[in-house]
């Protein structure tokens, strides 16, 4: 009964991880053309997604605890 439970878990945490990574990837590839022609420009567009990546990445490593399956 464990067994199918963590399985039936680990589905549906997957699906949400893949339905968001899509979802970021959508919203990213619709704001970049505008972002590319504003005032930010090439460079300015590219420091903005780092940035951002760079929040995501300290969230991760201060709130997301590691887990072992």
């Amino acid at each position: 009964m464990l067994v199918s439970v963590h399985s039936l878990i680990l589905g549906v945490s997957s699906s949400f991880a893949f339905a968001g990574w899509w979802v970021g990837n959508i919203v990213s590839g619709q704001i970049s053309p505008f972002l590319l022609s504003s005032p930010l420009g090439t460079a300015g567009t590219l420091l903005l997604h780092a940035a951002i990546c760079a929040l995501v990445f300290v969230f991760v490593l201060l709130l997301l605890p590691e887990t072992k399956v």
